[in-house]
Formats: C-alpha cells, structure tokens, sequence
C-alpha cells in the first residue's frame, strides 16, 4: 500500500520534468537569447561595480618591558607578584587596535575628509570613523605573536595612506597606555624635594658631629673602649712598677743605716805643699837675677845681694822633705753605690707617681667624654637613621626618575615590543569584485534565468499536459517504452 502511494507521489515530478525539458527544447531560440543577455548584463554590472584595493599589514609582538616590567609609578610602595599571560596581552593589543579611539585618532590626524574621499557633509566625522571600522580588518592566528592587518579602500594609494596612519596611531596609542603621562616630571620633583631634605639632614648631623669631635658613632665608641682598655693596662702597669720601686727604696734606706758613711784608708805620702812660697821666692830672684844682669855684671852689689838670697832659699829647700806621710778618710764605695740606687729609685718612683698622676687624669677626660657621648648618641643616631633613609630615598627615587626617563625617550622615538615587520602594502590589483566569482555567478544565473523564461511561457499550458492518469496506465506505457 505505501509502495503504490509513494509511486503516486512520484509521478507529477518526473511529468513537471519532461514537460520542463519540452518547452526549453522547444523554446531553445529563446533560451539562448536569454542566457546571452542575461550574461551580457551581468558582465556589464559587474564592469560598474567600485573596484576595492586592499593594502596588508603584519604586526610582532615580542616581549618587552610592556610584558614584564612596572611602570616607575607603579612600584613607589609595596609590590606583589603579577603575571600576564602571552595570550591576555595579545588580546588586549587587539582590543586596543580595534578600539574607537584609534580610529578618532586616524580621522582627527588627516581629517575625515581624506578618510571619505569627499566633500565636508553632516556628520563627516562618524561617518569616517564608521567608514575605517568597516574597513578595517585585524586577525592573529592561533598561538602566534603576528597580527595581520587588512584594509579595503578605493585606490591603492588611499588603503596605504590610511593603514600607515592607522598603524602610526595604534603605535603612539599603545606606548601611552603602557606609560604614566606625568611620571618622569614627578620624579624630578620628588628627587629635588629629597635631595634638599638630605641636605639640611645630613649637615645637621655633621655640624652634631663636629661638636663631638667625631666622624661615626660606632668608630667612636670603639676607640674610646680601645683608649680605656689601654689606660687599664696602663695603670695596671704603674701601679705595679711603682710598688716594685717603692720596695726598692725601703730597701736601700735599711741598707744605707747598716753601712758607715765613710771609712778609714792607708798612709799615702803627698807633696809638702809649705815649701810653695819658698820655691816661688827663688824663682822670683831668679828672674830679677837674670833681668840685671842684661844691665850690670856680675860683680854688681845687688846681683850679689841677689845672689845671697837665692842660695839662702836653696839651702832651705834642701833642708825641708819634698814628701809628707798623711792619713785619709774616704768615702764609703758600698755607701755611695746604695745611695746612687736610691736616689734612682726614689726618681723612678717620682716619675710614676706623676704617671699615675696623669693617667688618673686621662681616665677623667675619657669619662667625661664617654658621657658626652652618650648624652648625644641617641641624637646622633636618629640623626644617622634619618639620613640614611632619605638617602635609601633619595637612590630610589633617582632610579626611578632615570628609567621614567628612558620610557619617556622609547615613547618620543616611538620604540615598543611591537614591531612592524611587514608596512603596508602597495598592491595595484583589485581585490573586489572577484572576476572568477562574477563569471561563476554570471553563468548560474544566466542558465537560471534561461531555464524559467520557456516553464513561464508554458505555464498556463501545464495543466492540459497534465491529464489524469493512474498507476496502472503510468507502469504499462513505462513496460511498454521499455
């Protein structure tokens, strides 16, 4: 039963199909003229279509200090750990490509009616900026740091000027919106304002500094330790050196009462000294003697007279012992030498005991200054510290202010971790309308517009060649042609 229902079916389609085939035999004159005309047509539409040429642009992102490092501003306090993944970054360089404010920048740069390619009308600028949105077109494929730009413009010339503009602005876009605007002029002031608290801290510590005498706390402090521990062994040293030579003293004096001072020596014979006038009263006329006779003779009454008295005084020198017998009493060697020790000792001991003296006094100066200083050490340390940290500040801030600036310079000379590696094509072959796509759809719509011209003509004749027949009539002229 659902055979025959199912052949029944079929039926009116294969009748539809033959008589189609009837009529376009039998109007195949005016198929043909319609099949050339109608290409003809197309061909001729498809001549005054706007020709669209096509300029290609491929961008490298490669990884820079935009992927791994901090804007200065940002690192001024606390930091934490923070990771941006290759592909969230490419995303975001695609969102910023295809943001609006790429495209105001391009119109605002050469003007919406360069974008147009037409006079100033209402709305030029939206329109531009719908116009290069429409045009425009970015892709990236998968797992790669290459973007590729595409733009469809009426002339080469235009696609070219426009995608080179775009890109110049995507450029400057993309280097602001990985820098701070401000940043390197912040940190100029900010190292000014802590170079002069530097300055005033640090000449403040040092004039504190000056009034003590001293270049570090802590350099200080050891050698005052240094110059007490010195001091000790020096005290040390003459407490001890003064008690030996004041044994020796008490010593020498208990010597000095059991040894006589002086003592008894043997008979010596010494000159007799009584002679000494008589001797020098014969030298004396001697010389008178000698100095009359240069002025008388010899038989001169006072050269006799002279003469009398010399041997008068020669008669009494031989008379008297050139040598007298005497008895000393000399100094106790024994006495003296234990009287020169004491007289040492007793020196040696003078001089330590002013030793000491000056060492007690050495001892106060230090202790007076060891208070001094400590009465000030916690002025100079928090002194000290506060310099220190404004000097930690101030190394940090000049850092930073150095690398604002070098991203300040990248930015001037347009450097960034993208890279145009491909510019913007010059191509003078237009890439729409596509000639093989016109001939195709030409052709298909040629043969369709051929075909139902003749089914038209015979429309109001199909039902008187469609006359009732069943099943059973169907299948035995079906055998029969078979």
């Amino acid at each position: 039963m659902n055979t025959e229902v199912t052949q029944s079916e079929s039926l009116p389609i294969l009748q539809y199909l033959l008589i189609g085939g009837k009529a376009v035999v039998s109007h195949w004159r005016t198929v043909l003229v319609v099949f050339i005309a109608t290409f003809v047509l197309a061909q001729a539409i498809a001549m005054t279509l706007p020709r669209k040429y096509a300029s290609d642009a491929k961008l490298f992102v490669k990884v820079g200090k935009e992927s791994i490092g901090l804007d200065p501003t940002a690192t001024t306090g606390s930091t934490i750990s923070m990771y941006e993944s290759r592909e969230a970054e490419i995303r975001s360089l695609m969102e910023i490509i295809t943001s609006r404010a790429v495209l105001e920048r391009v119109v605002d740069k050469i003007g919406p009616e360069a974008v147009l390619g037409s006079l100033p009308s209402q709305n030029a600028h939206e329109k531009a900026i719908t116009h290069l949105s429409e045009a425009i077109s970015v892709e990236r494929g998968t797992k790669s740091s290459v973007i590729s730009m595409h733009i469809k413009e009426s002339s080469p010339e235009q696609a070219q000027k426009l995608l080179t503009v775009f890109l110049e602005q995507f450029r400057e876009l993309h280097i602001q919106a990985n820098s701070t605007e401000g940043s390197y002029d912040f940190f100029v002031k900010q190292s000014q304002l802590i170079q002069e608290k530097y300055d005033v801290a640090n000449k403040t510590l040092q004039n504190a500094k000056n009034s003590l005498g001293i270049t570090s706390l802590l350099e200080k402090g050891k050698v005052l330790e240094a110059q007490e521990t010195e001091l000790q062994k020096d005290r040390q040293v003459t407490e001890a050196t003064l008690a030996t030579a004041e044994a020796e003293i008490r010593g020498y004096k208990q010597a000095l009462t059991e040894v006589p001072e002086r003592m008894k020596t043997l008979q010596r014979d010494h000159p007799n000294i009584s002679m000494d006038p008589t001797i020098k009263l014969r030298d004396e006329l001697l010389i008178q003697r000698q100095e009359l006779l240069n002025k008388f003779t010899e038989n001169h009454p006072r050269i006799k007279s002279l003469d009398d008295k010399i041997v008068e005084a020669d008669k009494v020198l031989n008379e008297s012992q050139a040598q007298r017998p005497e008895l000393n009493e000399d100094n106790n060697p024994t006495y003296l030498r234990l009287m020169e020790k004491l007289k040492t000792s007793e020196a040696t001991a003078i001089g330590l005991r002013a030793r000491q003296a000056r060492l007690e006094t050495q001892f106060e100066e230090l202790d007076a200054e060891q208070k001094k200083l400590n009465a000030h050490e916690g002025e100079i340390a928090s002194l000290t510290k506060y310099t220190d940290v404004l000097l930690e500040k101030l190394y940090s801030y000049n850092s930073k202010k150095e690398e604002a600036r070098i991203n300040q310079e990248l930015g001037n000379q347009d450097i960034s971790n993208v890279n145009v590696f491909q510019a913007p094509t010059y191509v003078t072959k237009p890439v729409s309308p596509r000639k093989s796509l016109i001939l195709i759809l030409s052709f298909l719509l040629s043969l369709l517009n051929a075909l139902m011209i003749p089914l038209l003509m015979e429309y109001t004749q199909f039902t008187g060649f469609l006359p009732e027949i069943s099943l059973k009539d169907y299948s035995s002229r079906l055998a029969k042609t078979t």
